[in-house]
């Protein structure tokens, strides 16, 4: 009963508060209330059991939600009581179909070659894309949604690597995976990185180089001293510190910079 095709649905973009959605001309029957609604709440309970068929319901049914909350707004105040119930609604359904499809979050970063972005920035790329996508697909055109959210996650992690490669042009120092992964200079002798390593350990024992109590604990947690410890997260300290986790790399970066300064400084390491 659902028409078919590329030239019948359009997007509408959201404003006041009223969400975006794909409009489709079915929208404006009265009975499409049932043809879009009917049995969605068992839909939304039983979402991982959904085949292609009923993913794509559900999608139907979040922009159909979308539309009722665009012709219940007021002329005055946009979101209406009667639109914030189709709101609400459509929110349900949106978050239910996102933590569905996370799992594409975690493959698309476990199995990325981006290795020049830290996997934490890929993960929430990825989360971001996936949003946008729910948001923006259009079930009328026939095609999987995970394909169409797997192009866009792969779309944000090529713009983020592509960001990351302009700013590392001009930071003089700055976060690298060389330092992340506990690898020092590959040129270096392995006499010498022992005695990086060791003037390492004691500048953070003796604190010379004047790192704060924050500082100390984030890049003890970062880099640990045996390898049989796991590295925490920036997400994980950052929870723990009640800070985002860019907040996090900021600390880091700043501290390292006091560690390669104070490194530089000593005449048998330069």
């Amino acid at each position: 009963m659902v028409a078919k095709g590329k030239d019948v649905t359009r997007h509408i973009l959201g404003e006041e508060g009223l969400p975006k959605y794909v409009h489709h001309p079915e929208f404006q029957y009265a009975a499409s209330s049932r043809e879009f609604l009917d049995g969605v709440d068992e839909q939304i309970e039983a979402i991982e059991q959904q085949d292609r068929s009923g993913e794509a319901k559900l999608f139907r049914a979040m922009h159909y939600c979308a539309f009722r909350a665009w012709q219940a707004r007021g002329k005055r105040v946009a979101v209406t009581a009667a639109a914030a119930r189709w709101i609400k609604l459509r929110k349900r359904i949106r978050d239910r179909l996102i933590m569905a499809n996370l799992g594409l979050c975690y493959d698309m970063t476990r199995h990325t070659r981006f290795t020049n972005v830290d996997e934490d920035d890929l993960f929430s790329e990825a989360q971001r894309a996936l949003c946008d996508a729910v948001e923006a697909f259009d079930p009328w055109r026939g095609y999987c949604f995970s394909t169409y959210a797997c192009n866009a996650i792969y779309r944000g992690f090529l713009r983020l690597s592509k960001m990351e490669t302009r700013r590392a042009r001009f930071v003089s120092f700055g976060f690298d995976l060389r330092l992340d992964t506990g690898k020092l200079d590959p040129a270096l002798s392995d006499l010498d990185e022992r005695v990086y390593r060791q003037r390492l350990a004691s500048l953070m024992e003796s604190n010379e180089a004047g790192l704060t109590d924050q500082e100390q604990d984030i890049l003890t947690r970062r880099f640990p001293e045996t390898s049989d410890k796991k590295r925490d997260t920036l997400a994980r300290i950052g929870r723990d510190l009640s800070v985002c986790k860019e907040r996090v790399r900021q600390i880091q970066m700043s501290a390292l910079a006091k560690l390669h300064t104070q490194l530089v400084a000593e005449p048998i390491l330069s």
